[in-house]
């Protein structure tokens, strides 16, 4: 019984620790947005922009493609100058993946940019996740 107890809380935790994430998160969802991938030779393609906790969703209109980035593998995130088609916004990832996205509106673009550049480099402990693993062993639950 106290193992499921302690699941139970670690459940908890985890999901109080999504919603600090999602507070942080300033715009989740940004339409028309412009995307290029360094590995495709293609011009740049339309849709949507999610943010979520633990990552970050680009998804096609015809929502055949998504591309998936977690948070931990951004490794920089760059503002470039205006440019005829928007506000432009560069990521760059450790698996060497590299997104250019362009934002309509410039707002949108730096609540992007704050968004992840908390939620990729996390200076507090509790946006890692490591609560959980805490609850786990100790059994105590901080809120």
């Amino acid at each position: 019984i106290i193992g499921n107890e302690l699941r139970e809380r670690a459940f908890c935790s985890l999901v109080m620790d999504d919603q600090r994430k999602m507070n942080l998160i300033r715009s989740p969802k940004v339409e028309k947005v412009l995307l290029k991938q360094n590995n495709k030779v293609r011009a740049y393609t339309t849709g949507t922009l999610c943010l979520t906790p633990s990552n970050l969703i680009f998804i096609e209109p015809t929502g055949a493609k998504e591309t998936w980035v977690l948070y931990h593998h951004i490794s920089s995130v760059e503002r470039l100058p205006l440019t005829t088609k928007g506000y432009p916004l560069l990521v760059k990832c450790y698996t060497f993946l590299i997104l250019h996205l362009v934002f309509p509106r410039e707002s949108e673009c730096v609540n992007v940019v704050d968004s992840i550049r908390i939620l990729s480099h996390p200076g507090n402990v509790v946006l890692l996740g490591t609560r959980s693993d805490q609850c786990l062993t100790t059994g105590q639950c901080l809120n």
